[in-house]
């Protein structure tokens, strides 16, 4: 369970890329995983992004040094191959283990193996009587052992189907191509791979919160629009609080910025302070302070580490200094902070 998203927009001069931290597994979750990796050569560089399998997506992202390529597309292509490689061997082991097993069962419905007990059963008989009896019986149960064998391998093509479901693993290449002079953007299934040209890209399970959000809150911004750092900031953390609501999507997000000059990475009192501060904006937590404009502008100046904006953010959203750039407070948590504010005058 996750989400990734990529927003870039306008000439393409710079993108956002939001991951979460949470994982799932037996039961548990950390919300300490990192599911984005960073690459960087001469003409390119960026980040990839998955969602699906945890080991496939750390199989990748923990070997991108390993791809080394002159060209991006190339680097792509390596990036899939290797992809497609490790997700064959899942998919491999997955129906030898599965086929195992029914041998296995299947063995203790063998035919020959009851042949003992029929020619036992039948000793009495007269031997005309007794070889058709015996016949008969090994027929019945070549019958029901080849009913066997057609039902479980049904019931394992339905399993593996939801095996696929469940452990299919796509990932999102984002980067700047030096050569073409702008952001570039691939998704790689197990399959194939293809270059992608929306504005914005999301997958995971927290896909439909955040595409939902841009899809309805970009409208008017084309081509023609450039956006600057903080405001691709703005509306893609929005759409990560957005997504936060879906299950499985939370902990402290990674946050990077890819544009000519190189990848930028958020640092982590930034990222808690820029979470917080969007979740209140969608909230309406303080709705006359965090107009649309103000939010911008707070989250320019704190990009630009300016002297005195943390403590003046920290005191909009009803914090401390400390808890704005420590804590990452869930968007649901805003939303009942801000209701009880406004329907019950209480916090």
């Amino acid at each position: 369970m996750t989400v990734g998203i990529s927003f870039s927009q306008g000439q393409r001069l710079e993108a956002i890329v939001i991951t979460d931290s949470r994982v799932s597994h037996s039961g548990r979750q950390s919300d300490s995983v990192n599911k984005a990796g960073e690459f960087s050569a001469e003409n390119y560089h960026g980040v990839v992004f998955g969602s699906g399998n945890g080991n496939l997506i750390e199989g990748v992202i923990r070997n991108l040094g390993e791809l080394e390529s002159p060209t991006l597309e190339n680097y792509v292509s390596g990036i899939h191959s290797a992809h497609k490689l490790r997700q064959d061997n899942t998919d491999q082991s997955y129906l030898i283990s599965n086929s195992a097993e029914i041998k296995k069962k299947a063995s203790l419905l063998l035919p020959r193996t009851q042949l003992d007990t029929i020619r036992q059963t039948s000793k009495q008989m007269p031997e005309e009587q007794r070889e058709q009896f015996i016949q008969h019986q090994m027929m019945a149960l070549q019958q029901k052992y080849d009913q066997f064998i057609e039902q479980e391998n049904k019931a394992a093509m339905q399993n593996y189907d939801q095996f696929k479901r469940e452990s299919s693993t796509g990932f999102i290449v984002v980067a700047f191509d030096k050569d073409k002079g702008k952001i570039r953007q691939w998704h790689i299934g197990q399959n194939t791979y293809q270059e992608l040209f929306m504005d914005h890209i999301e997958i995971g399970s927290g896909f439909d919160g955040a595409n939902m959000y841009l899809a309805a809150n970009l409208q008017g911004i084309g081509l023609g629009t450039e956006l600057n750092t903080a405001d691709l900031s703005f509306f893609a953390l929005n759409a990560y609080n957005s997504s936060s609501i879906n299950q499985g999507v939370g902990g402290t997000p990674r946050i990077i910025s890819i544009s000519g000059e190189g990848n930028s990475s958020l640092q982590d009192h930034q990222i808690n302070a820029f979470v917080n501060l969007s979740g209140a904006y969608l909230s309406r937590f303080s709705e006359e302070e965090l107009t649309h404009k103000k939010t911008r502008e707070y989250m320019q100046a704190m990009l630009k580490e300016k002297e005195g904006i943390y403590n003046k953010v920290a005191k909009t959203l009803d914090l401390n200094v400390g808890a704005l750039q420590t804590l990452t407070i869930p968007y649901s948590t805003w939303q009942e902070r801000a209701n009880k504010k406004l329907f019950n005058g209480k916090q």
